[in-house]
């Protein structure tokens, strides 16, 4: 299975005659499936090279509970990804502005690939810089415009002839 991404793209936040146009970031889960689920956030600063992480939250849901963070906006240029366990969640991202004017931000869904490794032959380790383990990545894999990628193994299955 395959988990939901939402992101909401690089959003600018450049200050206007000293003052930025986004004050705060608040974003609404609100778990409406039939029972608990997970939802992970990363806020990353698109301002620097490499991407920073300026937010990195994991926490569940309890059937039909609801949950706002607030985060206040100091980043030049930022997005917040989303990645849940449960097609029911529905989240909300609004920016609010100096005056305390909310406006609601699109999500924008991706689809996520998969990346399997390649079949080795059986292979004796000899020295300490042996590499044991390699990935390939598969053709069809691409990354999002506009989605910071954090590529995380979702498991490793060791297959051996010998316990």
């Amino acid at each position: 299975m395959t988990l939901p991404v939402l992101s909401t793209n690089t959003i600018i936040n450049l200050p206007v005659d000293g003052t930025r146009p986004i004050d705060q970031v608040v974003i609404k889960v609100v778990n409406n499936g039939s029972a608990g689920a997970f939802c992970y956030i990363t806020g990353l600063s698109n301002s620097v090279s490499p991407q920073a992480i300026f937010v990195e939250e994991l926490f569940e849901l309890q059937y039909q509970e609801t949950l706002s963070k607030t985060y206040v906006m100091v980043e030049d240029l930022f997005q917040f990804n989303f990645v849940y366990s449960q097609e029911q969640m529905k989240i909300q991202v609004f920016l609010v502005d100096v005056d305390g004017v909310w406006t609601a931000v699109d999500l924008e869904v991706f689809q996520v690939s998969r990346i399997t490794s390649e079949i080795r032959d059986n292979v004796t380790v000899t020295s300490t810089d042996f590499a044991a383990i390699s990935f390939m990545r598969r053709p069809g894999f691409a990354i999002p415009q506009g989605l910071a990628a954090e590529i995380r193994p979702a498991a490793l299955d060791v297959m051996s002839k010998r316990p």
